[in-house]
């Protein structure tokens, strides 16, 4: 019988054994969303590759690459990888939601957490540090 508990253990099984595989032919893989059973599971594994940097391209930063798509979610190409402090914490842009209108820019704060924030407020934190 498949329960909660179960797809919790096979699902950190899984992570740890789709890491290996994927820095063996160099690309990203991550367990998604899942649903289950008592009799059966599925569950999804996205891959992303990695730059020339070793930097992973996931959608959302390389939809930071079009100049179209940055100027039509109120962004601007040239903030990727930017760094910002917000409320005492580092930041940095690593992507852009484009099904995101609200809170389209992707965020990792110095910990690891990742946030969303809008437009607006990360061209002011940036400009802040420009000036």
């Amino acid at each position: 019988m498949i329960t909660r508990s179960t797809m919790i253990m096979v699902r950190s099984e899984l992570d740890k054994a789709i890491k290996e595989i994927g820095d063996k032919h160099g690309l990203l893989l991550e367990t998604g969303n899942g649903r289950f059973s008592p009799t059966n599971a599925t569950l999804k594994i996205t891959m992303a590759t990695k730059n020339a940097s070793g930097i992973i391209q996931t959608p959302e930063r390389v939809a930071f690459t079009d100049a179209w798509t940055c100027r039509k979610m109120g962004a601007d190409t040239s903030w990727l990888d930017r760094k910002f402090i917000d409320g005492g914490y580092s930041y940095t842009v690593i992507g852009l939601n484009t099904k995101a209108k609200k809170y389209p820019i992707n965020v990792v704060r110095s910990d690891g957490k990742k946030f969303k924030y809008p437009a607006g407020t990360i061209r002011n934190r940036l400009e802040r540090i420009s000036a």
